[in-house]
């Protein structure tokens, strides 16, 4: 249905005659105080640009890496397709769709109106309403100058919410100085959402490909990891000549997009179909986790087993209105 709708809204673009009126259009459909960084008044090229990036993800975003769960696993003529749809995605001086907050009159709050906001602390004590997961900051790789700027020491020790909550860490709002992207930032203004997709994402699903495909790709994907490193000032070597197996290459595009797309609303979706989000009896899990434990004692080898639903059922009005028919995909979930 998503891509039905992205084929509709390609060939609408697609039908424009008049480029003016259209870009005069968008310009006051997006709001003034979204046109900055990021965002801004879409070209035709770079709306296509982005529907192709969003066709991308929704075939990684359901397909399986690891074979568990019901989701079918990705296949070499379906990494072929991302690819494809990939390289005609967004591009790292394309306008994409943002979020920004302003004085008055925005549609989220600059201090609570975000993950980013609810998380970052100001100053030297204090937390905020979220707290920082361990297996987030333990995802940072030494030597990342994003790792450096964007986090600061904590002691947290929650007794009701045990080691979920324990966090050595915090997102320092705004940063610590560095040169690495800034994650939090809730001076009005500041903090840029991503609304779809973004260079970042694309590019890294660029790098997935390739690696997944192997062969002569493995290096090109390296070479595409790297390029988001350095459009966010990590300041981390390169990957690409380095040698590095097909295996060790995929936990960096697992590590990077992690780290590159936090609270880009794309984990829950990757650890998904990395298979973390299922029972350990099953196959899922992840292991090797930092806990910091409510007694204040620090686990680095830790299991944890999330078993978290892969698909919510879709809801009864919904299904009552728009009655399934015979061979239609599954509306309830099995499990």
């Amino acid at each position: 249905e998503a891509n039905k709708n992205y084929d509709l809204a390609i060939s609408y673009l697609n039908a424009i005659s008049n480029t003016s009126a259209y870009e005069t259009l968008l310009g006051n459909l997006i709001p003034l105080f979204c046109q900055t960084g990021n965002g801004g008044i879409l070209t035709r090229d770079m709306f296509l640009r982005n529907i192709s990036t969003l066709k991308a993800r929704n075939i990684l975003a359901n397909r399986s890496l690891s074979g568990i769960g019901p989701m079918p696993t990705i296949s070499v003529a379906e990494w072929n397709q991302v690819l494809t749809l990939a390289n005609a995605g967004i591009q790292s001086t394309d306008y994409v769709f943002t979020g920004r907050t302003t004085a008055s009159n925005g549609f989220f709050s600059a201090g609570s109106g975000s993950v980013q906001a609810m998380t970052a602390v100001v100053g030297a004590s204090g937390l905020k309403t979220f707290r920082l997961s361990e297996r987030l900051y333990q995802d940072f790789k030494t030597g990342d100058d994003r790792k450096t700027n964007n986090f600061t020491t904590r002691d947290y020790k929650n007794q009701v919410g045990g080691f979920t909550f324990s966090t050595r860490f915090a997102l320092r709002n705004g940063g610590n100085g560095g040169s690495g992207a800034v994650i939090a930032n809730n001076a009005i203004g500041s903090q840029e959402l991503f609304i779809g997709g973004s260079y970042e994402e694309n590019e890294l699903m660029k790098a997935e490909a390739n690696i997944n495909i192997g062969g002569a790709n493995l290096n090109i994907g390296l070479g595409q990891i790297d390029n988001v490193r350095a459009y966010q000032s990590s300041a981390l070597p390169a990957l690409a000549g380095s040698g590095i197996t097909q295996v060790v290459a995929r936990e960096e595009l697992r590590l990077e997009r992690r780290t590159a797309l936090a609270f880009r609303g794309l984990a829950f979706y990757d650890a998904r179909r990395i298979g973390y989000t299922y029972d350990v009896s099953k196959g899922g899990g992840r292991t090797s986790c930092v806990v910091y434990k409510a007694d204040g004692t620090l686990n680095t080898n830790a299991i944890m087993n999330y078993n978290f639903f892969d698909y919510w059922d879709v809801p009864d009005n919904e299904v009552y209105i728009n009655t399934p028919s015979a061979g239609s995909a599954p509306v309830k979930n099995p499990n």
